[in-house]
């Protein structure tokens, strides 16, 4: 749903774009949006996948009980 909505609002401003100025224009504006999209979903992929790394790592150390320390004698 999201995939078809972003390619819609790409489609539909660089067709308003195309209409106001040049193809070339047009062309540009939609290279531009689908690139920031592209990096946007990867940036939310990326932040996802740390998350669970961080997660995972954080999760394990707190099941380990500490070891007591010994008392000097």
């Amino acid at each position: 749903m999201t995939t078809a909505t972003t390619a819609l609002t790409i489609v539909t401003l660089s067709s308003l774009v195309g209409v106001l100025t040049t193809p070339l224009f047009a062309f540009l504006t939609a290279a531009a949006c689908t690139l920031v999209t592209a990096l946007g979903v990867a940036l939310s992929r990326a932040a996802r996948t740390m998350d669970a790394i961080f997660a995972e790592e954080l999760d394990d150390r707190r099941r380990q009980a500490p070891t007591p320390l010994k008392r000097a004698e």
